[in-house]
C-alpha cells in the first residue's frame, strides 16, 4: 500500500510542479504584453525570450532527474541490503546468497539475477 501511496504522490508532485509553472509563465507572458502595449514593444519579444529560457532549464533539471533512473543505475545499498534481509528470510531452505542485483527501473527498481 505504501508504494501505491507514494506512485500517487509523485503523479500529484509532477501535476503540481507543471501548474505552477504554466501560472509561472502565464504570468511572464501577460505582464510582457501589458508592460509593451504601454510602454515599449520590445518588452514583449523579451518576456518570450525569458520564457523560452525558464522552459529550457526546466526541461534540462527534468531531463537529468530522470536520466539515471532511465538507463538502469544499480540500486542504492541500502536498498540491495534490505533485499538481501527479506530474500534470507523469505523461508527457512535458504542456505546461501551468492549474488543479489537490483537496478532502477523507471521510479522502482528491477530484480535482474538471484543465485
Amino acid at each position: 500500500m505504501d508504494n501505491w501511496n507514494n506512485d500517487i504522490c509523485k503523479f500529484v508532485r509532477a501535476y503540481a510542479e507543471h501548474h505552477f509553472s504554466d501560472v509561472k509563465t502565464n504570468l511572464i507572458s501577460l505582464a510582457a504584453v501589458v508592460l509593451a502595449s504601454r510602454y515599449y514593444w520590445w518588452i514583449d519579444p523579451t518576456g518570450a525570450t525569458i520564457i523560452l529560457l525558464y522552459t529550457m532549464n526546466t526541461w534540462k533539471k527534468t531531463f537529468f532527474e530522470n536520466l539515471f533512473a532511465l538507463i538502469g543505475k544499480t540500486a542504492p545499498p541500502e536498498f540491495l541490503g534490505k533485499l538481501t534481509y527479506l530474500i534470507w528470510n523469505h523461508h527457512e531452505d535458504i542456505k546461501k546468497i551468492d549474488t543479489v542485483r537490483a537496478y532502477t527501473f523507471g521510479s522502482d527498481h528491477f530484480l535482474s539475477r538471484l543465485t
